[in-house]
């Protein structure tokens, strides 16, 4: 029987997609025999490989927002990044009850970034909640973590979506999610005037959707997510979108006919 892989991308709140991919898996009785993820696709990706619950995992989501939202983040740190991500860290565990990597059902890693060799780096032991903290770790926003000697934030800058890194775990057949390829083209109304920070934010997403592209060549399909608004960039309104994984279980449902077709030979 072939192995599948799925590798979840980089995309912030637009990863809420990832669960709809996933939900939509399982309908229709698709295994998922590894996960790899980077940043939110980590978190999506290492919640689901623990327990199997992916309803667990979106009602984990839908509760950032409001206070829940300033009481899981807000640890101020002022070296490094803005925050700490301990708080993270301590509200992941209250699901994963201080797994490591290796208590998952599915095998899992996540990727992160090395700023002192400006490498990628798959982590693959150690604790599942600070490994999902670390691989959405972005910079100025958090502090980096010191690792075995690596100063590591967010493996997005590097590796945007993991095809190759859950190739070489053992997949037969790679299910690539690029939740980034949504955001263009973008209308030119939506820009309006462009200020210097708009202008490094579209230029940042320009330069992640071009590692993307990269990252996907090897992958057998490629799930792109289209994601209403996903060209503003504004993470809390979307975020608490309940349906948001709606996105992902309709692109999802598109290629169902063409992943069965391959697993049957």
């Amino acid at each position: 029987m072939k192995k599948i892989g799925l590798a979840l991308g980089s995309g912030g709140w637009r990863g809420g997609a990832h669960m709809g991919v996933i939900r939509t898996l399982e309908k229709h009785g698709i295994p998922i025999d590894f996960i790899a993820g980077t940043s939110v696709g980590a978190i999506v990706g290492g919640l689901y490989a623990y327990k199997k619950e992916i309803d667990k995992v979106e009602d984990i989501f839908k509760q950032f927002k409001g206070i829940n939202f300033a009481k899981t983040f807000l640890d101020i740190s002022g070296e490094g990044g803005l925050l700490k991500g301990k708080r993270f860290i301590k509200y992941l565990n209250e699901y994963l009850n201080g797994a490591e990597i290796k208590d998952t059902q599915i095998p899992f890693c996540a990727t992160a970034t090395d700023m002192l060799s400006g490498e990628s780096v798959v982590i693959t032991d150690g604790s599942l909640a600070e490994t999902l903290q670390i691989s959405s770790t972005i910079p100025v926003l958090f502090k980096p973590t010191l690792s075995k000697g690596k100063y590591l934030v967010d493996g997005a800058i590097t590796v945007p979506i993991p095809v190759q890194i859950v190739k070489n775990m053992g997949a037969d057949i790679v299910i690539a999610v690029d939740t980034l390829k949504a955001i263009f083209p973008i209308d030119k109304r939506i820009i309006g005037k462009i200020t210097g920070t708009k202008a490094a934010h579209i230029a940042l997403r320009i330069l992640l959707e071009s590692l993307s592209k990269r990252d996907v060549v090897n992958a057998d399909f490629i799930i792109n997510p289209k994601i209403p608004g996903a060209e503003t960039g504004f993470m809390l309104k979307t975020l608490i979108n309940k349906n948001i994984s709606n996105y992902g279980e309709e692109a999802t449902e598109k290629i169902i006919p063409d992943i069965k077709k391959l697993l049957s030979k």
